[in-house]
């Protein structure tokens, strides 16, 4: 999980493949360069378009945008993108009480992790991701299971904030990413609280992480 930050560091930015279709998941290494999540080191990468080949050094990639499966790819095909985390702070929130400790928790995070940004922006994007995932990620079976954050730092200081829940589906992707729509996350991209919005299913296919980016000094909420 990760982000990154700076006054004045560029912001990496992970562009949709609006090309692909969605009914083409299966063909998506084959068609050109893909920006995805690394599982198994937990980084996002560009994996080089071409033919799959054996290789005992492969990892487990997802797509960045949630569109799609999975796939094994070999670790000569890898790049990384952005800035390499430099520090986490993992936070459990128990479903029940989770609206409620996410600001406790994530206050004490960002304090730990040293984040130079806005920490009310900060709390509010973390609150957002949490809610959402309150309505959108879980049922009644999860009242007893508790939801996985991990607020990073970048090398360029930039903040990662990581929310799983327990649904592999993010339906308006597209219009919450693009800023539209009535929801407080699409209402924070707006206003430039949040500089990137993407999100990745486990390899499991049993849930997702939604990843929201923000800048030290953007916005104040």
């Amino acid at each position: 999980m990760r982000s990154e930050g700076a006054d004045d560091g560029e912001v990496p930015t992970v562009a949709r493949r609006e090309d692909i279709p969605l009914d083409a998941a299966d063909r998506r290494p084959e068609l050109a360069d893909q920006l995805a999540r690394d599982e198994t080191q937990g980084r996002d990468v560009r994996v080089a378009a071409g033919p799959g080949v054996y290789a005992a050094d492969s990892a487990w990639v997802v797509p960045l945008d949630g569109v799609g499966a999975g796939w094994l790819a070999p670790a000569s095909k890898l790049s990384p993108i952005g800035s390499p985390i430099t520090r986490q702070h993992p936070v459990e929130l128990a479903v029940p009480t989770a609206r409620q400790m996410a600001r406790v928790k994530g206050r004490v995070g960002l304090t730990m992790l040293n984040w130079r940004g806005s920490v009310p922006a900060a709390l509010q994007v973390l609150s957002a991701l949490v809610d959402n995932a309150l309505q959108h990620g879980s049922t009644s079976q999860h009242v007893d299971t508790s939801l996985q954050v991990c607020l990073s730092i970048t090398e360029s200081q930039q903040l990662l904030v990581d929310v799983r829940d327990f649904n592999p589906v993010f339906a308006d992707f597209r219009d919450v990413r693009a800023g539209v729509g009535d929801g407080l996350l699409a209402e924070l991209v707006r206003r430039g609280a949040i500089t990137d919005l993407t999100w990745f299913v486990s390899p499991e296919a049993q849930s997702k992480t939604v990843r929201a980016v923000l800048i030290a000094g953007v916005v104040e909420p």
